[in-house]
């Protein structure tokens, strides 16, 4: 049975709907400086590489310097940007990334899975009147 988790779109363009994309998905905030090579569009932390460019981002919040925001910028300018990003916190240096990268913002309304959304491995955003959803376990 496929998981629903409601969104709030807080930045960046709306996202785009209906789509299913992969998923990249951590427990852990994010430092886009340290953490984020926007030439190559991947996390990089140790023991871990995963490319972001085309994915739906799932992540509880970032930490780490406002250069972050810039590197966020850099993902969309070197043509790796994510689908999108979803958070449980958005605040202000993901907030300033995503308006400048051209990005979609989304919060979840309820904490997630992570376990589970990681199992999930692809996910779908759709739109229902101005509500948010995504679907983990189609297919």
């Amino acid at each position: 049975m496929a998981r629903e988790y409601r969104l709030r779109h807080v930045a960046g363009p709306p996202p785009p709907t209906g789509e299913e994309a992969g998923l990249v998905v951590t427990p852990r905030p994010i430092s886009f400086l340290g953490e984020v090579d926007p030439r190559e569009g991947i996390l990089k932390r140790p023991g871990e590489t995963q490319s972001l460019g085309g994915r739906i981002v799932v992540f509880p919040q970032s930490r780490g310097s406002t250069v972050g925001s810039y590197v966020i910028y850099a993902l969309s300018f070197y043509k790796n940007a994510p689908l999108a990003m979803v958070v449980e916190k958005a605040e202000p240096l993901l907030i300033t990334g995503c308006v400048i990268g051209g990005i979609p913002l989304l919060v979840f309304e309820e904490k997630p899975d992570y376990g589970e959304l990681g199992r999930c491995g692809r996910a779908v955003i759709l739109a229902d009147g101005g509500v948010y959803k995504m679907v983990c376990g189609q297919g």
